[in-house]
């Protein structure tokens, strides 16, 4: 194999082992919020705040490997599988709805998502302006966190046997 055959391979799999760590960090978050019942319809606001958390938390985290990321010596920007074409209709919808959460709701504030209500009053002789946002149907169901949990197992699924498959390439008691 060329040199910059190896190289290439090298970052790949990098790539791929770390956006594994990013799926697997996702998957754990959200068999945590499955055991915990931390979805939608609960009523306690501690519970439902660290759902919250824990749901923006696990959807930056899966997303972050398809999101694109900065090149480097060391690995490439993005895995390098094309996530679209081996996923289920189910599945791939499931990602595309994760990344609109995501653009939308978790990692970007997208304005007109929110239910925003502003009110300016006087406190202590000073304008004060407070708000209160409510973004509800941001928060998953039960049953969509089992789904999402079903998306993730696949995609590491797909992670590991391209780590494989580029392994199965690389000389033997290679360290890098």
């Amino acid at each position: 194999m060329k040199a910059a055959e190896l190289d290439r391979k090298k970052r790949q799999i990098r790539r791929l082992l770390l956006s594994e760590y990013d799926i697997s960090e996702a998957k754990d978050i959200c068999r945590y919020i499955i055991r915990h019942g931390l979805w939608n319809d609960i009523h306690e606001p501690e519970a439902r705040t660290l759902g919250r958390w824990l749901q923006s938390a696990m959807v930056v985290a899966y997303y972050r490997p398809f999101s694109g990321n900065h090149n480097t010596d060391d690995t490439l920007d993005r895995p390098s599988i094309n996530i679209c074409k081996k996923l289920s209709q189910e599945h791939l919808e499931l990602h595309c709805f994760l990344k609109k959460n995501r653009n939308e709701v978790f990692a970007h504030t997208a304005a007109d998502i929110r239910d925003l209500e502003v009110s300016v009053s006087l406190l202590a002789g000073r304008h004060s302006v407070t708000c209160s946002s409510e973004v509800s149907e941001a928060m998953f169901t039960q049953q969509t966190y089992l789904s999402i949990k079903s998306l993730f197992e696949t995609v590491e699924e797909l992670f590991e046997k391209e780590i494989q498959k580029i392994a199965s390439t690389l000389p033997l008691k290679e360290s890098f």
